[in-house]
């Protein structure tokens, strides 16, 4: 049987908990996603007035009360966006890309939701004359993606919202935009030789697919009484959510990066909002990848929230949830989960002013419950494990200053899309970077996160060859080449996740993913973070015959590194930055490998951060041929002016490593993946 887990999986030690005597393991088995029943009549065959959609039982009034009461700061920030909108005059023709579009369609909606936080008549009129402007353009780009599911969903939303308010003309005018390019896109559903395509109707786990279902299943919900055509459309979308719904993460994650997963996480909510109001079934009552949302959010922050700067990146690697979030995603896991440590989160969000571009940032506005106690996110697991993408994150606590590690080891899209499904369904925003990983300390980032290039992440290479899926050119943007990817013989795996009052452990097997040519028949990583800041890791390699890529050595085991890398002996560099810094040491082999520091271009490439630009490398180098090794290096956080730490003791015999740290012993079987700590 397939099994899956959930948030009991994420096994952790909450900061300043006394510490428990036993190390706990995560249960790394999981369950087929579920769906809700059907009922035999939708709520939304009796819907025939308006408002109906996006709204409480109270309607649009219990939404003003709110946003005069328990909502005030949601209702501020709503304001905020709006007035901003309002210094500028509706684009009579905006740009026909993506971007402008984007942002013109949307305002409608916008505004929408500052009427209904404020109930000022104002912003109502605002609504009601930038979707007249809006249902002037005579196309949304190509009609058929973003621009145009985001239309769908503004226009309906004002029709619906405002429809009493609304002159016969006007009424048309909307229903008649909405017609039109509800059937543009309707009509070239699943069709292959469409400008700009339509490869989102099959790649069910692209962030394109869920927001232009939404904003179909939004218009048709509206126009069902009215347009014949929206049964259709509605057959569609829910199709499409249908599908996508048995095969995302239950454990929340998505291998699109923090910002997509934003993306892809709001839609899926939204439709599943509409879904439970007029559709008469619960996505968030059986949906682990929703319920698990706020809690896989939480897993990735950095001690630190900035506006702008909150999260571990990967995939399409930006450093918080741009555009897309966060606070509404938390509220609505928070409501779904009555989960008090989200829901506080959230409002750090609000306060913090991350996430303030937000075009849905207004749905706070319904998806917070204010009943739903608010507790303290600093006590949110310190230990956290996703076995569908094999990402483990650990930290040494909550603090602004402290430690936080985070590694990734696990099948591309999740095990359940990539197992079932055997192909390519949306990872085209993943990178080639397992069992890569990150380490941040005293409110700094030391690492960087990588590109297309598989060298350009905290991982080895071996003959001069990366992993299945990366790019050839280093300067290529992009993430995987997806086909080349589902051609690895075997997916990657997370071996064992574990958290103990010392250390947390990870370890992962990456050994059929590098391409043949390295000829690698063993590569695992093991990851032992030794609570506050120290981080061992350990690879075991062993490679066969292979074809290297020019004159490349057996193995380039590289770490990419914010602050310059200042030599301190041949087995050991300084990384200081401003505030942070660690010590690396070679701990074993003895002897083979020497530390190089390479000249690297630019680590530039799609939604590549510009903390990331400049890097540097320091890079493990195998002096001679490599048949089989045990690397171990060493990891030290501290205090950009500390002093470092001595260097560990390191013994390898009969497959059992053991490594002297300071005043603990830590003792790892290789072989069946097992550490403990003393």
């Amino acid at each position: 049987m397939r099994t899956s887990v959930w948030l009991a999986a994420v096994l952790s030690l909450a900061a300043g908990a006394e510490e428990a005597s036993e190390v706990r393991v995560v249960n790394l088995e999981y369950v087929t996603p579920k769906l809700p029943p059907k009922p035999e009549r939708m709520p939304l065959d009796e819907q025939t007035g308006h408002p109906r959609i996006m709204i409480p039982d109270g309607g649009l009034k219990e939404l003003t009360e709110r946003g005069k009461t328990t909502h005030q700061a949601i209702a501020a920030a709503i304001v905020k966006q709006a007035e901003e909108m309002l210094e500028e005059e509706p684009e009579a023709s905006p740009r026909n890309a993506e971007g402008p579009m984007r942002r013109a369609v949307r305002k409608p909606a916008q505004l929408a939701w500052a009427y209904a936080a404020t109930g000022d008549a104002k912003y109502r009129a605002a609504a009601i004359k930038y979707a007249e402007v809006v249902c002037a353009y005579p196309h949304w780009d190509i009609d058929v993606d973003l621009a145009a599911g985001h239309g769908l969903w503004a226009i309906a939303l004002a029709y619906d919202w405002f429809h009493a308010d609304l002159s016969d003309a006007q009424k048309k005018l909307f229903r008649e935009k909405v017609k039109l390019q509800g059937e543009r896109m309707a009509k070239v559903w699943g069709a292959e030789k469409v400008k700009g395509g339509t490869w989102w109707t099959k790649e069910l786990l692209q962030n394109h697919g869920q927001v232009n279902s939404a904003g179909l299943a939004a218009a048709a919900i509206v126009f069902y009484h009215e347009l014949p055509e929206a049964k259709r459309w509605l057959e569609l979308a829910n199709g499409h959510f249908e599908k996508v719904f048995t095969i995302v993460n239950e454990d929340g994650s998505s291998m699109e990066g923090i910002n997509y997963w934003g993306y892809s996480m709001e839609h899926m909510m939204l439709y599943a909002e509409l879904a439970r109001r007029n559709l008469g079934r619960d996505f968030f009552a059986t949906s682990g990848y929703l319920r698990n949302s706020g809690r896989f959010l939480a897993a990735h922050l950095t001690p630190w929230i900035r506006p702008d700067d909150f999260v571990f990146p990967f995939g399409a690697a930006a450093t918080s949830t741009g555009t897309h979030g966060p606070a509404h995603i938390l509220f609505k896991s928070a409501a779904a989960t009555r989960d008090p440590l989200v829901q506080d989160l959230a409002w750090s969000m609000i306060e913090n002013n991350s996430g303030k571009h937000s075009p849905l940032l207004p749905l706070s506005l319904l998806w917070c419950d204010a009943s739903v106690a608010r507790g303290k996110r600093t006590e949110f697991p310190a230990f956290a494990a996703f076995p569908e993408l094999g990402i483990v994150t650990a930290r040494g606590g909550w603090d602004e200053q402290a430690t936080a590690l985070w590694f990734k080891c696990g099948a591309y899209q999740g095990r359940t899309a990539s197992e079932i499904l055997k192909r390519n369904s949306g990872s085209g925003h993943a990178r080639p970077d397992q069992t890569a990983f990150q380490f941040v300390s005293r409110g700094e980032r030391l690492t960087a996160y990588g590109n297309a290039r598989c060298e350009n992440h905290n991982l080895p290479i071996f003959r001069g060859l990366g992993q299945f899926g990366e790019h050839g050119d280093p300067d290529r943007e992009g993430g995987l080449v997806v086909s080349e990817a589902f051609t690895a013989p075997e997916q990657p795996k997370l071996l064992r996740a574990e958290d103990g009052p010392r250390h947390s452990y990870a370890a992962g097997d990456a050994s059929k993913i590098y391409k043949l040519e390295a000829g690698v028949k063993t590569y695992r990583r093991h990851l032992v973070f030794l609570k506050p800041d120290g981080l061992l890791v350990v690879d075991e390699i062993e490679l066969g015959d292979g074809k290297p890529a020019g004159k490349a050595p057996d193995v380039s085991w590289n770490l990419n590194v914010l602050p310059d890398p200042v030599k301190k002996s041949a087995r050991h560099y300084r990384v200081d930055g401003k505030q942070g810094g660690m010590d690396v040491m070679l701990c074993a082999p003895a002897e083979g490998f020497a530390f190089e520091t390479p000249a690297v271009k630019p680590n530039t490439g799609y939604m590549m951060p510009e903390v990331f630009h400049q890097r540097k490398r320091l890079a493990l180098v195998s002096q001679e041929p490599v048949k089989r090794t045990v690397l171990a290096v060493y990891l030290h956080a501290r205090g950009a002016t500390e002093a470092s730490p001595a260097a560990p003791r390191v013994t390898l015999t009969d497959g059992n490593l053991t490594a002297e740290i300071g005043s603990r012993t830590v003792a790892l079987n290789l072989a069946e993946a097992a550490c403990t700590v003393k």
